[in-house]
């Protein structure tokens, strides 16, 4: 598709990617829909980020994206306004099923809200 539109897991993170015979197999295709490769891209850089914080992700993405552009060119697009619309879902996600950690996850995300508002770009533990 000339779009890149296609299948994609569409909730890669670290629990949802097993390494077996030195290859990464992806399991868990209960969000699987109808998407751009950023987009997948996004949600699993979204995990890294949050697992590594700023520094280290900034660090890791530029290797992270070498090793994808040595199978695939990287896709067009903007990882951050899907990382930004996983961390909204997020937000849906708590308030829906478990809502006595809602307050405490939109407090601790306000900061990565307001920076991207504010420069474009999604960082993890942005003080206020």
């Amino acid at each position: 598709d000339r779009s890149d539109l296609r299948v994609i897991h569409c909730d890669l993170w670290h629990d949802n990617i097993k390494l077996h015979r030195g290859r990464l197999l992806p399991f868990d295709f209960e969000d699987t829909v109808w998407g751009f490769r950023i987009h997948d891209i996004a949600m699993a850089m979204l995990d890294l980020l949050e697992d590594t914080g700023t520094h280290r992700y900034r660090e890791l993405l530029p290797e992270f994206r070498r090793g994808y552009e040595s199978i695939l060119p990287w896709p067009d697009g903007e990882m951050e306004i899907f990382q930004v619309g996983r961390l909204l879902w997020k937000v849906n996600w708590f308030a829906r099923f478990q809502r006595q950690w809602l307050e405490r996850f939109v407090k601790s995300h306000l900061p990565t809200f307001r920076e991207y508002e504010r420069t474009g770009i999604v960082k993890c533990g942005v003080e206020e």
